[in-house]
């Protein structure tokens, strides 16, 4: 097997900052978060490295799950980090997570079901829907892809990206 070929797994949350200042801890707990502030380069675990601009925040594996779980979802081990923008004005989030689970064959680049993909992604944020219940939080809905996965040759990656919403409409 190509070492270049292993399959890291990159997607891409649409999540208001706002909202999860709200949800992220009782009134008398603070979540404190590690910031890194761009422009600058961070290292996505032992995997990559990427650069931050000018106005964008990162933390890390350890605040991101955090951030995750203050917002009514599980931790995940694969998370390597997270950009967010460095205001209030503009409301997203980028997880990252890493997942050694296989490679895509260079000739195999053209048979990514995007579909079977969306689907199953819908499906796990649907059952994570009740862990958020159990902790008053909006269930989040998968809406379709912002970025529909795709192969980089340069990178040797599958790259994609989903929309949400929670029961609130907050996209």
């Amino acid at each position: 097997m190509n070492p270049r070929l292993a399959l890291p797994l990159i997607g891409i949350l649409l999540t208001p900052l706002a909202a999860v200042a709200q949800e992220e801890a009782p009134e008398d707990q603070e979540l404190k978060i590690e910031w890194t502030a761009g422009p600058k380069k961070v290292d996505l675990g032992s995997i990559a490295g990427i650069e931050l601009s000018q106005g964008q925040l990162f933390t890390g594996t350890r605040d991101a799950n955090r951030l995750l779980e203050a917002m009514g979802n599980r931790a995940s081990p694969d998370i390597v980090g997270l950009i967010a923008p460095d205001n209030e004005e503009e409301e997203w989030m980028l997880f990252f997570e890493h997942r050694a689970v296989g490679y895509v064959k260079d000739d195999e680049k053209d048979d990514i079901d995007a579909d079977a993909l969306l689907k199953s992604i819908s499906e796990g944020t649907e059952q994570s829907n009740e862990l958020r219940k159990a902790r008053g939080i909006p269930a989040i809905h998968v809406t379709g892809w912002q970025d529909p996965p795709h192969y980089d040759e340069k990178t040797h990656n599958l790259v994609w990206s989903v929309l949400a919403k929670d029961d609130n409409g907050v996209e």
